[in-house]
């Protein structure tokens, strides 16, 4: 009984093997392979992502390859993985809502007409939520998700940028409800955490107001013209892009939210007279331990990092140039609600065979962790800014 009990497993064990021989099997390979895939993601640490405009089909507007190249998508292309994937972020695909902002108008000079939509975060379900003759811009979301604010106002037609003069505005997430909250608020405004104010910076002064735009304060003067303001978490304090010293590139600075005890973030040293680049877009991450950013280079090429808030020298870069490329401008970094994906624009232009300005602003998405490669949300003939994740995921 004890012998029949050692050849039976044996016997199963041979079939087994011979069957496994006849089909190809290749557990071995495929182990090898997978830790060639390892190393592969490993090495791709170092050179992180190249972002480029998609070209989209003549037919269908459609990408037809790629919209970017990294040393994953190299692989994919190579029989690594599925080219599709490379196209994508290598976490979890992205979840929530994202507000934002286009023009309509590709192929004109520039506008200064643009609304603000909502979409989901994967890019599909666009959904207009204003329709006026005036310019739209810097959606921000209500702590709790159910309002999204902005400002309206004149427009350079050269620059698509909002005057001094625009308005705050407050509406529903679903458009419904439009209520103007306070006048001549400047371009950019940041909600606080906890629901109950705003900051805001009209000409070179910045200044907080009640959330149903009463009570003004002003918090610091003559600082320059600001922009790109956001609240830590914990609500304690702001970061913001200025140019605080006369004849210097703009820098990150961040301050507590009464004003008090102004601080330069980037660039870290400032030389006078001596071009250290440009620094734009502070964004905080959902736990308030970094802070996403954009750096324009002496050669201008941009760059979005995100550094460390306990140590400012540890930072990760998230996008990246290859082989001298200048690239489009970046812009608006904003962060998923879980923390591990940041949306932001990468813009261009060019003139078309009829000598028309065309624009190729599109919103992307990459992994806060500058793995995996950046997908375009939007792929469209129109120009998308401002891209604003909902809370909450």
């Amino acid at each position: 009984m004890a012998r029949k009990t050692i050849i039976l497993p044996t016997a199963i064990a041979m079939a087994v093997l011979l069957l496994c021989l006849l089909a190809g099997c290749t557990g071995g390979r495929g182990n090898a392979g997978g830790q060639q895939q390892q190393a592969s993601q490993e090495e791709s640490s170092a050179s992180r992502i190249s972002t480029k405009p998609t070209e989209p089909s003549a037919a269908s507007g459609e990408a037809t390859e790629c919209s970017t190249t990294s040393a994953n998508a190299t692989e994919a292309s190579t029989g690594g993985e599925d080219a599709n994937s490379a196209c994508k972020p290598h976490g979890e695909q992205p979840n929530g809502k994202i507000a934002f902002v286009a023009e309509d108008y590709p192929g004109e000079e520039r506008p200064a007409d643009t609304d603000i939509y909502v979409m989901n975060a994967d890019g599909s379900e666009r959904t207009r939520l204003t329709d006026s003759e005036l310019m739209e811009d810097g959606p921000v979301w209500s702590p709790d998700g159910k309002k999204i604010a902005f400002v309206r106002g004149e427009g350079d037609l050269a620059t698509g940028i909002l005057l001094e003069s625009s308005d705050t505005y407050v509406m529903n997430a679903d458009g419904t409800a439009l209520t103007k909250l306070a006048d001549d608020t400047g371009g950019s405004i940041a909600w606080s955490p906890d629901g109950k104010q705003m900051v805001f910076s009209p000409g070179g002064d910045i200044y907080l107001m009640n959330a149903d735009g009463t009570d003004r304060t002003r918090l610091v003067a003559n600082i320059g013209a600001s922009s790109s303001f956001d609240w830590s978490p914990d609500g304690k304090k702001i970061a913001f892009s200025t140019a605080v010293d006369p004849g210097t590139a703009p820098g990150i600075y961040v301050m507590n939210a009464n004003g008090s005890n102004l601080s330069r973030l980037r660039p870290t040293e400032l030389t006078p007279g001596v071009y250290s680049g440009s620094y734009y877009s502070p964004a905080w991450s959902p736990d308030g331990k970094q802070i996403a950013y954009v750096k324009e280079d002496e050669e201008g090429i941009d760059t979005i990092y995100v550094m460390d808030i306990a140590d400012d020298t540890a930072e990760i870069q998230v996008t990246n140039y290859e082989n001298g490329e200048t690239g489009d401008a970046l812009s608006s970094p904003t962060w998923s609600p879980d923390g591990k994906q940041i949306a932001f624009v990468s813009s261009g232009s060019a003139k078309d065979d009829d000598g028309n300005w065309v624009y190729t602003d599109d919103i992307y998405v990459a992994d806060a962790d500058g793995f995996g490669t950046p997908t375009n949300l939007v792929n469209t003939p129109e120009a998308e800014r401002r891209p604003a994740w909902a809370p909450g995921g």
